[in-house]
């Protein structure tokens, strides 16, 4: 009896605590089993921080389906992790053309530019900067960006 009880708790805390982005896939319509089960396995390995599994799995999943802008924003946090770059940039703007978290993507695409042209990381922070949930993060990176182009010319 005790047993039972105790698995009825764990059960209960891991829904609980389940991650919210992992509750709105399984909601969305038109998702597959196979595909839900896909992106909770990124996503826990994306949590483990074992990107290049993560990398995997979206892959597959956006083989199926490439039209939620989750799947590549995910994919392109991978990426970035990884420092490549040119691929992290090209997902993020995936995922804005297909209207998901459009100002995080924005903003992590001029966080990625930082490193290639400041000019391009300034034209995505400002992009990013009237709808972000932290702001103060997007204006510091723009009077960085404004400060580094002003030392080059």
């Amino acid at each position: 009896m005790q047993r039972k009880i105790y698995l009825v708790i764990i059960v209960f805390f891991y829904c609980a605590c389940h991650n919210k982005e992992e509750n709105n896939i399984q909601k969305a319509p038109g998702n597959s089993i196979d595909e839900i089960s896909l992106m909770l396995k990124a996503d826990s390995v994306y949590q483990r921080k074992e990107y290049e599994m993560a990398i995997k799995y979206l892959n597959t999943i956006i083989g199926s389906d490439s039209t939620k802008g989750e799947y590549f924003f995910l994919r392109g946090k991978s990426y970035t992790h990884l420092l490549d770059r040119k691929n992290a940039i090209l997902d993020y703007k995936n995922s804005i053309s297909l209207h998901y978290r459009v100002s995080d993507a924005c903003f992590n695409i001029g966080l990625n530019y930082i490193y290639q042209n400041d000019s391009m990381a300034l034209l995505y922070f400002e992009k990013a900067l009237p709808t972000n949930p932290y702001p103060d993060d997007v204006r510091r990176e723009i009077l960085e960006c404004k400060r580094r182009l002003k030392q080059v010319h």
